[in-house]
């Protein structure tokens, strides 16, 4: 990048000097000097495009306006480069004045060369700094801002969702099909929602602008109806969840924000607990005697030092000391990789310490590796003893997946392929692989009518469906656990057996970057997420339709009598080896397919469903014309027909006839004379 320099000067030595001593520099670039000779014709520069300047190279004595004059109304200006005085003037007034006035450097004349040169690339890469933390610093406001007003636009066409589907949910006339998809659609309204309203109160603590609303209620109650919430959702997951909630009585707090703790720290616990694990989640009151000493005050009353003791525990998979050193942080994941088991946004713990902080609390975490994780939480709150009537749970709760009724936590039913008719048992096989359990069962229902369809929940359950059935095309979510999509593309395309299967990447990863590493993965297709139903359905057709006509050209050009073996497939690996084994055991009228499955090392099940795909044949056919077509090239090099014949395991001369005339629409006597 050329630094552009200004250089204010009335000596015209100067100009002269410059380009002397920096024409290479000038010539490569790095360096494109500007020359005026008055500080007035200077400040018409600056004004007209104060950007393209750089360094400002500056004389103190100059006609209409000096130096330090014009250094002084630069501090005041919006030029951002950075100004050197170069001056003979260099008693301490003058340096100081120009010190204190915002210039970089003093320079004295006559110039020391390597000085100067020293001090412009110091200046030089100072303000490439400046600005580029100043281009930080906006690109941080307007992302702010731009989360805060997209977060605020969801939350019309969110509520619109919600409502609409309540209301039919209301309905005697639905069918379980459309039960459940309404339940799913409210259900991730409401994730969806949770995660708004995150983003909202993080641009609201960024900006200053939460404040702490306090509310009397009673805190057993409020913490009950919480914990509550969740207890569907263990008992779907097999886990036990443990409360010890020790207070009674009615609370002075603010009733949103610990909700927000709560939920978040309960939800985290349960998501990163296996099945038989346990949750706990004890509430004790605190005094200055019990627990911390040093709380901050955040003006809740005159018990500044009492308050409440919220420990969350798990036995789950547990955090290693550097995860827990980035834990609070914002938009941190513990597991960054596509193969991550959990999903998660890295929201909600930096939410909930933000919290914390905003209300004079304290929150730390103790975890081990495999052993678990306990979040301790430590809130400045009032007890009251007076007889109040306390507020609703309702009342202060915002609609999030733990407060959903209690049918919204029942398990979805698992997809089975003989609950998805398709159209026959010779309809397309499509393999659906998705982590959510929600999207991979509408997919399934979306394409189970018009094609039979299988389900793997991650990569590696996956391969061993493909590897077993050979489906005609798998449609993959591409971060999933175990194995991601690119993996899993890139291991189907790789090998011999399933090259030929067309793979879908579905995907929210839609940026440019996770495309074309999709399209190098091998996939035939990349559809990103949010997709519409008919574009998917429609992609499905067009994949297959294309798998169906390449399967029907190759078959074509292999029963054409005239096409050459190299031809027909001649560049699938799979192919290959097929006609390497025959070729082995050419003259062996005993070759079976059982012979043939093993040489290629796959079953006698996988090599007709590979053949049938590729080619549209069974494995004995191919046999046969294979051997036929290398019987013709042998007539065609001039040997006998029983010598012919004998070499490619015909061993029956008058059968051997009768095949070849089916192929060749000739006798192998006419197919040699016609040659």
């Amino acid at each position: 990048m050329t630094a552009r320099i200004l250089v204010v000067d009335d000596e015209p030595d100067v100009e002269l000097l410059l380009k002397q001593v920096f024409r290479h520099f000038i010539e490569e670039q790095h360096y494109h000097f500007s020359f005026v000779n008055s500080g007035l014709e200077a400040l018409g520069i600056l004004k007209a495009d104060n950007q393209l300047i750089d360094v400002l190279m500056l004389d103190i004595n100059m006609p209409d306006i000096d130096g330090l004059t014009l250094l002084d109304y630069l501090a005041g200006s919006s030029f951002d480069g950075i100004t050197i005085i170069v001056s003979a003037y260099g008693d301490m007034d003058n340096i100081r004045t120009a010190m204190n006035r915002g210039a970089f450097d003093f320079i004295l004349k006559p110039i020391q060369l390597t000085d100067l040169q020293a001090t412009l690339d110091k200046a030089i890469i100072q303000v490439r700094a400046q600005r580029e933390s100043q281009r930080i610093k906006v690109l941080e406001e307007l992302k702010t801002r731009f989360f805060s007003n997209i977060t605020h636009e969801f939350r019309t066409p969110l509520t619109l969702i919600m409502t609409l589907a309540k209301d039919l949910l209301d309905r005697q006339d639905l069918t379980k099909s459309v039960h459940q998809d309404l339940m799913s659609i409210l259900r991730n309204s409401n994730h969806l929602l949770r995660l708004i309203n995150q983003l909202l109160d993080l641009a609201k603590l960024e900006a200053n602008k939460m404040g702490i609303s306090l509310q009397q209620s009673d805190l057993l109650q409020f913490l009950e109806q919480l914990v509550n919430g969740f207890r569907a959702q263990a008992k779907q997951q097999s886990m036990l969840l443990i409360t010890d909630l020790q207070v009674k009585g009615i609370w002075l707090f603010d009733a949103d924000k610990l909700e927000k703790i709560i939920l978040n720290l309960v939800s985290n616990a349960l998501k990163f607990t296996a099945e038989g694990g346990t949750v706990t989640i004890t509430a004790t009151p605190f005094t200055s005697g019990s627990s911390l000493e040093s709380l901050p005050s955040v003006g809740v009353g005159p018990s500044q030092r009492q308050g409440l003791q919220l420990t969350v525990s798990d036995t789950g998979v547990g955090l290693t000391q550097d995860q827990q050193a980035h834990l609070f942080d914002r938009f941190y994941q513990a597991d960054p990789s596509m193969t991550r088991a959990y999903e998660g946004t890295g929201i909600g713990l930096a939410l909930v310490k933000e919290l914390c902080d905003l209300l004079g609390g304290e929150i730390t975490v103790t975890s081990k590796p495999g052993q678990g994780s306990a979040f301790s939480v430590w809130l400045p709150m009032e007890p009251l003893n007076e007889e109040l009537t306390p507020i609703q749970t309702s009342d202060v709760l915002w609609p999030l997946a733990g407060n959903a009724p209690a049918e919204m936590h029942q398990p979805a039913p698992v997809i089975q392929v003989q609950d998805l008719p398709g159209e026959s048992e010779e309809s397309p096989l499509i393999l659906i692989v998705e982590d959510n359990q929600d999207l991979r069962m509408f997919l399934a229902r979306a394409l189970g009518k018009l094609y039979r369809v299988l389900t793997a929940t991650n990569g590696r359950e996956a391969w061993d469906i493909i590897t077993h059935e050979l489906p005609e095309l798998i449609i993959s979510d591409v971060m999933m656990p175990f194995m991601n999509g690119f993996e899993l593309c890139q291991r189907v395309k790789q090998t011999p057996e399933t090259s030929h299967i067309a793979v879908m990447l579905l995907t929210a990863k839609a940026g440019q970057d996770s495309r074309i590493d999709g399209l190098n993965a091998g996939a035939n297709d990349y559809l990103p997420k949010p997709f519409h139903t008919d574009e998917l359905r429609l992609r499905v057709r067009n994949l297959l339709t294309y798998q169906q006509q390449l399967r029907t050209f190759y078959q074509q050009l292999f029963r054409q009598p005239d096409s050459s073996l190299n031809q027909s497939l001649g560049t699938d690996d799979f192919m290959q080896q097929l006609y390497a084994a025959i070729d082995d055991n050419l003259d062996n009228a005993e070759l079976t397919v059982e012979v043939l499955a093993t040489a290629v090392s796959v079953s006698q099940r996988t090599l007709h469903r590979k053949l049938q795909a590729l080619i549209g044949m069974n494995a004995s056919d191919l046999i046969r014309s294979y051997r036929l077509k290398r019987a013709a090239q042998m007539l065609r090099e001039g040997q006998s027909i029983t010598s012919a014949a004998y070499a490619t395991g015909f061993e029956n001369l008058a059968y051997f006839s009768t095949r070849f005339k089916e192929l060749y629409t000739m006798t192998p006597t006419e197919y040699i004379k016609s040659r």
